[in-house]
């Protein structure tokens, strides 16, 4: 499009049809006249900002609604002490784990690596491998380390049994609803243009926060309604499933 110089040659005022330059994204201004430098226009911050506040708000929200649920919680909370204690660890790995996919998944895309939602795609296969893995075997590991710092520090606490099955079956339930989200989002971002740091990063961590409680919170009822035996059943068939994991990792690291 042309620019038609201001009085005595500047200022110059530049308007354009938003149907011709897009709204979002970057691009250059040239004199065609004399050839002059290119005069860079960024388009960029106004979406940034709409983008990271949409992003930021909900997280509030979630953060709250979560909240709120914990105080619902005060019950089931005394009934099995120490549970509290498992609660922001949780939090922090399902951000932890899902964010760092939704930012592979995202980067993939963006680098033209992979350009849909295929789960035929071995890229998207190992992320989402690797995401479980890791979301069963540090569940586990966060069960063990809450009874150990429990019990050094003196505090009543329900079984490490307990925990450690509340932790695991807390964790496959909210991470099978936040890799489904997961995928989701990263693909929608980048199917809308939008900034993967803005979007892709705070959503996947204000949601791992609002669906960890109600998971935790559902395995703790569930490991409350259950007799000693089956408890006593179910971690010898935990312990059977990380063995047979770990294992499975290892034969697929060695085929490399």
């Amino acid at each position: 499009f042309g620019v038609p110089a201001g009085d005595g040659g500047f200022p110059v005022t530049i308007s354009w049809d938003s149907s011709e330059v897009p709204a979002e994204g970057c691009f250059s201004l040239q004199e065609v006249g004399t050839g002059g430098a290119n005069i860079d226009v960024d388009m960029r911050g106004q979406s940034s900002l709409k983008q990271s506040f949409g992003a930021i708000f909900l997280s509030i929200l979630t953060d709250v609604l979560a909240g709120l649920f914990l105080g619902k919680l005060e019950d089931t909370l005394l009934l099995l002490p120490g549970l509290i204690v498992l609660i922001p660890g949780a939090m922090s790995m399902r951000g932890n784990i899902f964010g760092a996919l939704g930012s592979r998944l995202s980067t993939a895309l963006h680098m033209g690596r992979i350009d849909k939602l295929n789960i035929k795609s071995k890229y998207i296969r190992n992320n989402v491998y690797s995401s479980i893995t890791l979301t069963i075997f540090t569940s586990i590991a966060l069960g063990f380390i809450a009874y150990a710092l429990l019990l050094m520090f003196g505090i009543k606490s329900a079984g490490v049994l307990e925990l450690v099955l509340i932790s695991f079956i807390g964790g496959c339930i909210s991470g099978v609803v936040l890799l489904v989200i997961t995928l989701i989002i990263a693909f929608t971002a980048h199917r809308r243009r939008w900034d993967p740091d803005n979007v892709t990063s705070p959503l996947i961590t204000a949601l791992g926060d609002f669906f960890t409680i109600p998971s935790l919170a559902m395995a703790a009822h569930f490991i409350l309604g259950i007799d000693v035996f089956y408890i006593m059943v179910m971690s010898v068939l935990l312990m059977a499933l990380a063995v047979i994991n770990l294992v499975v990792v290892f034969i697929a690291e060695s085929s490399h």
